[in-house]
This record gives structure tokens, C-alpha cells and sequence, in this order.
């Protein structure tokens, strides 16, 4: 939508420079795409719980990068210090994977998409992929959309399966075919969809194509050369693969927080992520697409019990002592804000609350306990995000320090 906006403000301020008045025409897109949604929920809840087994376990990226970003585990819900490595395709790399894809008819964007799932499951070991998508939600049938301003874009999981008899061009196609589905029910909410369990993926896959206009002999009078200043965007993910075309420069690039994920490491894995690439860019497409099972990375401690396990093991215990009057009220709060019993140790994340209910839940809490200790922020929510972590910093502390 930023290019569109900027486009129709260029044009605009250049129509009022030839002494013409700019051209109002409504923006009727954004009302009929909300239709669509409406007119195509069924079959969007029907194609989600079709894929509802293939969504079921997330991959851990410590196989990759040595470190858990489980937001569960480490307690991010945003990246603190984003940080990028990126590297250009070798030409030869490049014209190797420009001719392959156009002999399985399928986008280099794709080709690469493919080759990090793949790298995630020789190294995983998991039967499924899951990687974040980014769907421009604007390949629907609707007049204007692609000039319309708007929030259309969306994230979503794709799944690929790994335990299977496909040859290596078969499961390229299989990818292309699952994106395509992703594509036409792509108006599914990533909120409802992760409801009541754990963040679904934790790297986002991201093809930019920006189209280079041709650079005109003179520069236009009274032309506008827009200049941005350095931003920092919050991202909810711990990792983005970002694949980005301009002209005739392939570019992969990893954004990630540098506090989890130490720049040297991320080097290294993007560099077997272009390796990935070349390989696929030579292999024999008819060989098996299955790949061998890794062994799992060793254990960095003792296990520990899943968040389920300690709440029902918690409440199957009988005779324990009755919760303070605060404690209950607190989780009785949580449970009405959220839709979701029994969750005194779940986070946010896990039970798929989006920002706009973490608000709400924000004035919840501050009505009901704010008046007696100091008022709750949202930095602090997302700090301790479950009813078991707040009430720990939050309630018990804050009466402590008054006494």
C-alpha cells in the first residue's frame, strides 16, 4: 500500500504543477474485500481444519542456530535488537536457478522458499516444515484491489510434508499447489488460527519484487524525491527469510533479533541456505524429494514438563491449599478476556491473543487492580505474559513494597 499512496500523492501534486485539478476517484476495494471474507469464511474454516494435523507440532530452530526462540521459553514476543545478513546470488548461481525454474514452471522466489524448508528438515529431522508466509492478499477478484490502499497482507503457516514417496520436481509442484491454496484462503486470522497453543511458526518467509523503472534521461521538474529516515520496525518473529528481486539481482537476506541469535550463527546458516539453493539448482529433479532423518540436537538441560502437563498436574492435585483471593480473580479476568479455561501458566502467545486483545486485557487488569499499586503497562504484560508471571511480579510484589 506505501508505493500506492506515494504514487497517487506524486501524481497528484504533478497534475496541480500542469495547473490541473488531481483526480478523486473512490477507493471501493477495501468494503468489497471485506465481503469476500465475509462470503468466503466457511470454506476458509473448512480448508484450516483440513490442515490441522499438518499444524500441529512447530520446528525448533535450535536445530539451526543453537538457540531456543520459542517465545514460550525465552519470553520474546518482539524482536529487541533487530539485526540483518544478507547476501547476493553468484551470477552463475543465479542463471542456474532462473533455468530451472523456468523448466518446472515455477517462480526463483519459490525455488527458494523450497530450499529452506528443506534445509529445516534435514536438520530438524521433523516429518513437517512449517514456515511463516507472507500473502499479498491481493489476487482476489476484486475491481481495484491492486491500485487500492489497504491492510490486505497477512501471514500464515505453510506446511510441507516430508515423509513421502514424491520425486524432488513432483514436491516442488506440491509446494506450489499448497501456495496457491494458502494464497486463495488467505483470509484466515493468524490470531484464531493459533488460539489456545503455541506461536505455529518461527521463521517468515518474505518475497519482495520490486519493479526498477527506467531511469529517464533528464530528471522531471518538480519532481519528488521522498527521503526516509532510519526505522525500527517490531517484529512479532524471531526470524524473517527474506527474498528480494530487483532487476536482475537475487538477494537473500536474514532479519533476526540480535539478541537471540548471535550474528556469526546467522551467517553460517545463511550461507548453507544459499548452499541449499545451489544444490537445488543442479540436482537430478527425479530423484526422491524424501530426505533422511537428523538426529536430535543434544539437550541443553534437564527436560522439562510442557505448559499443559503443569497446569493439569496442578489442577488433577487434591488438597492443595485454595489460591489467594487476587490469584483467582486474576485468572478469572484472564479467562474472560482470552475465551480459554484453565490457563495459569499459558502465555499470550500460546492462546493466540493478538494486540488488540492484549489492550483490552491491559484496561481489564488496570480497572481491577490498578487503584492499590502502580499502573500496568504494556511493556510489562508482554514481559510477563501468563497469569502465573504477573501475578508473581506484578500483584505479589507490588504489595510487598507497600507493606
Amino acid at each position: 500500500s506505501g508505493p500506492v499512496l506515494l504514487g497517487a500523492l506524486h501524481r497528484g501534486y504533478q497534475a496541480l504543477m500542469n495547473g490541473l485539478l488531481p483526480q478523486r476517484d473512490p477507493d471501493t476495494a477495501w468494503l468489497e474485500f471485506g465481503r469476500h471474507i465475509a462470503s468466503q469464511a466457511r470454506s476458509a474454516d473448512a480448508y484450516w481444519q483440513g490442515r490441522g494435523e499438518l499444524l500441529a507440532k512447530p520446528n525448533d530452530l535450535a536445530c539451526l542456530f543453537g538457540v531456543t526462540l520459542d517465545a514460550s521459553s525465552s519470553g520474546r514476543h518482539t524482536q529487541l535488537r533487530p539485526a540483518v545478513c544478507a547476501t547476493a546470488l553468484p551470477a552463475e548461481v543465479a542463471t542456474l536457478l532462473a533455468s530451472r525454474a523456468r523448466d518446472l514452471g515455477v517462480t526463483a522466489g519459490l525455488l527458494a522458499q523450497y530450499a529452506w524448508h528443506r534445509l529445516l528438515a534435514r536438520r530438524s529431522g521433523d516429518a513437517v516444515t512449517l514456515v511463516g508466509n507472507v500473502t499479498p492478499g491481493r489476487d482476489y477478484p476484486i475491481e481495484g484491489i491492486t491500485a487500492s490502499v489497504g491492510l490486505y497482507i497477512n501471514s500464515l503457516p505453510l506446511a510441507l510434508a516430508w515423509r513421502t514417496e514424491l520425486s524432488l520436481a513432483e514436491h516442488i509442484a506440491r509446494l506450489q499447489t499448497d501456495l496457491m491454496a494458502l494464497n486463495e484462503h488467505g483470509t484466515q486470522s493468524l490470531a484464531a488460527l493459533s488460539k489456545g497453543r503455541a506461536r505455529l511458526f518461527q521463521s517468515l518467509f518474505v518475497f519482495e519484487n520490486y519493479p526498477m523503472p527506467a531511469v529517464p534521461a533528464a530528471p522531471e521538474p518538480h519532481q519528488l524525491v521522498p527521503r526516509f529516515g532510519a526505522v525500527v520496525e517490531k517484529v512479532e518473529l524471531p526470524l524473517s527469510l527474506v527474498v528480494s528481486s530487483r532487476g536482475e539481482t537475487l538477494q537473500l537476506r536474514l532479519e533476526f533479533d540480535g539478541d537471540q541469535i548471535p550474528e556469526a550463527r546467522a551467517e553460517a546458516v545463511l550461507a548453507d541456505w544459499l548452499a541449499e539453493l545451489d544444490w537445488l539448482t543442479q540436482a537430478d529433479l527425479g530423484q526422491p524429494a524424501r530426505v533422511a532423518a537428523a538426529a536430535p540436537p543434544p539437550a541443553q538441560g534437564a527436560a522439562r514438563p510442557s505448559t499443559a502437563t503443569q497446569v493439569g498436574a496442578t489442577r488433577a492435585e487434591p488438597g492443595l491449599a485454595q489460591p489467594p483471593v487476587e490469584a483467582r480473580v486474576l485468572v478469572a479476568l484472564w479467562e474472560r478476556q482470552c475465551g480459554v479455561p484453565g490457563i495459569w501458566q499459558q502465555t499470550l502467545c500460546e492462546l493466540g491473543v493478538d494486540s488488540v486483545q492484549q489492550l483490552a486485557l491491559l484496561a481489564a487488569l488496570n480497572e481491577a487492580f490498578g487503584q492499590e499499586r502502580a499502573p500496568l503497562t504494556l511493556q510489562i504484560l508482554k514481559a510477563h505474559p501468563s497469569p502465573s508471571r504477573l501475578y508473581r511480579h506484578w500483584l505479589v510484589r507490588q504489595t510487598e513494597a507497600a507493606l
